[in-house]
Parts: structure tokens; C-alpha cells; sequence
């Protein structure tokens, strides 16, 4: 195991917000709307939901896709953020039993 790609991983999930809005887009199984992952993140602001997205597209974890070529868009997971589908699943059990 290389330790600095684990603290790379770790700093990815450990930033507030952005293991949710991995959730939100692996049940969407499709391109999403910001607006839609938004309305999933009631507490999260726009401007620091902004820049989460960004961050998770520069890591190569999701795609920013535009739709019909105007300036609206949607998010995707790219094969490596699908790839986190059972990380994601495994730490949402874990947290379901040990975190009461």
C-alpha cells in the first residue's frame, strides 16, 4: 500500500461534504443536475458546493458533461469514482452499526 496515495483518498472523503455527494451520484446512476444534487444537500451552500464539485472533477472522480452544447451542465461519476461504489456502500454499513 502507498501511503501517499491513502492520505490522498483520505483527504478526498475526509473533506465535508464530498463522500455525500459521491452517495448522491451513485444512486442517481446518471448524469445529475447541480440544482438536484443541491436539493440533496439542503445545508451545504452553493458556492462551497461549487467548489466540492470542482475538486472531485480535478481528482478525476467526476465529470462535468455539458448539455447540448449551452452553458448548462450535469455531473457524472467517471469509471474511477463508479469504482468507489463499494468503498461508499462499505463505509455507509459501518457507520449504520457503529455509529448510534
Amino acid at each position: 500500500m502507498n501511503e501517499n496515495n491513502c492520505t490522498a483518498a483520505f483527504s478526498i472523503l475526509g473533506k465535508k461534504w464530498n463522500g455525500e455527494i459521491i452517495n448522491i451520484m451513485l444512486k442517481a446512476k446518471e448524469p445529475i443536475r447541480f440544482s438536484d444534487i443541491s436539493g440533496e444537500l439542503n445545508a451545504c451552500s452553493q458556492k462551497v458546493l461549487t467548489e466540492r464539485l470542482k475538486e472531485l472533477e480535478t481528482t478525476g472522480i467526476i465529470e462535468r458533461v455539458s448539455l447540448d452544447n449551452s452553458s448548462r451542465f450535469l455531473y457524472a461519476l467517471t469509471e474511477s469514482g463508479k469504482a468507489m461504489k463499494e468503498l461508499m456502500y462499505s463505509i455507509n454499513q459501518w457507520a449504520d452499526i457503529h455509529l448510534k
